[in-house]
Order: C-alpha cells, then sequence, then structure tokens
C-alpha cells in the first residue's frame, strides 16, 4: 500500500514535470526489486559507524554579491542519529558549535554575527538533518528504471522524494514538499571511505547553495 501511494505522487509531480524530464519509466514489480534496492543502498548508503569529516563549504546566497567560505568539522554518529558540526571562518574564528539530532538542536556555541541571521541554527539543521538523517533512499521506495538509470522514489515526513543513480551510483535526491523544496548533487566518492567527495546541497524555497567538497575523513569506534 505505501508503494502504491508513492507511485500515485510519483505520476502527480510526473505531470508537471519539465519536457528534459518526460522521460518513460518503468516500474520493477518483480521479486528481486527489494534486492535492488538494498544493493544500491549498501553501495550508496552513509556511514554505519561514527566518522569525522572535514568539508571546505562555500554559501551562495541569491542576490548577495559575495560567497561566504568556511570550513566545517562533523562526527556524525549513525546509531543515535546526530551529528556534532562546527564551523570555522578565517583565521580560526569559530563561527558555530552545534548537535543536531532529527527533531532537536542544541547550540554549544554561536558567533555573534552568525546569531544577528534569523533561526540560523535552525536553517544550519536544516541542511545537515537533509542530506545525513533519514532523507536517503529507503527500503520501502519504488524502483523504476530507464537504460543505464534508475530511479527510487519515496517519502519522509511527508516530503516526497526522488533518488536518481547512474550505473549504481547515486547522483541526486530531489524533494519536494509542502513547506519545503530542494536538491542535492552528489559527486564522486571516496574509494577509501565511500562517501562523496562533493555534494551541492541546493534550497530552492529559499535560494541560497551549499557547495561542499570531503577534504578528510576517520572512522570512529563507538563514542560513549
Amino acid at each position: 500500500m505505501k508503494r502504491l501511494c508513492i507511485l500515485v505522487l510519483f505520476m502527480l509531480c510526473a505531470c508537471t514535470a519539465t519536457q528534459q524530464d518526460k522521460i518513460v519509466w518503468n516500474p520493477d514489480p518483480s521479486p528481486e526489486a527489494g534486492s535492488r534496492i538494498q544493493a544500491l543502498i549498501l553501495a550508496n548508503g552513509m556511514p554505519h559507524t561514527p566518522v569525522l569529516m572535514r568539508h571546505m563549504i562555500r554559501l551562495h546566497i541569491q542576490g548577495k554579491p559575495s560567497d561566504l567560505t568556511f570550513s566545517g568539522i562533523m562526527r556524525f554518529t549513525p546509531k543515535s542519529n546526530t551529528a556534532r558540526v562546527v564551523g570555522m571562518g578565517g583565521f580560526g574564528l569559530k563561527m558555530f558549535d552545534l548537535t543536531i539530532s532529527p527533531d532537536r538542536v542544541t547550540i554549544h556555541f554561536l558567533h555573534p554575527g552568525i546569531a544577528r541571521i534569523s533561526h540560523a541554527a535552525n536553517r544550519i539543521a536544516f541542511c545537515i538533518r537533509r542530506i545525513w538523517m533519514g532523507y536517503g533512499p529507503s527500503l520501502h521506495d519504488v524502483i523504476e528504471t530507464s537504460n543505464d538509470t534508475i530511479r527510487l522514489l519515496g517519502t519522509h515526513n511527508a516530503v516526497f522524494l526522488d533518488h536518481r543513480f547512474v550505473h549504481g551510483t547515486h547522483i541526486s535526491t530531489t524533494a519536494r514538499g509542502e513547506k519545503e523544496a530542494w536538491h542535492i548533487l552528489f559527486g564522486n566518492r571516496n574509494q577509501n571511505n565511500n562517501l562523496p567527495q562533493t555534494m551541492e546541497f541546493f534550497d530552492d524555497r529559499n535560494n541560497y547553495a551549499l557547495f561542499i567538497k570531503l577534504i578528510d575523513a576517520k572512522q570512529k569506534g563507538p563514542i560513549p
């Protein structure tokens, strides 16, 4: 029933698709569909053990004369589905320090300049949650194919999600909901840790974009 509802949502969204997006997609009703979805998730999923990552990030806001570039450090703990994120500006200036879970943000530090931005901590948490916390491919998704491209269609928190894979690699996620619209482009994956080397996050409703480059990542054991 859930997969049927997802397919209906997809058909409704397809009615408003652009000409470029009007591709003939073929739902896969075979018993092997679940195994194919599982294989895609295993090959492209987020870490299963705690990982410490360092990124370079460029923030582009539509209408602003210049972009903001800063470094980000994130410790992601899959078991508790939480992320501790620290943003650092030039000369080691700390911009923010937050712990983020799917339904809560704990502010450890927020630079006064960042605090002047309306709902700054929640905006940061929004991006982290969409990339890392529950909005990825799911075993409950509907799978569709077209030549070398696979599409997994699903929902999370009433947001319709369209994940695209080319030659088995996750290249993008597009999301549409009543209160949000965004998409992510994923670059090639690092051979050592299977993490995307680049990610581009576009908030289509609030007109800003984050360009994220992975600098390094260290797998960690369980964090107490």
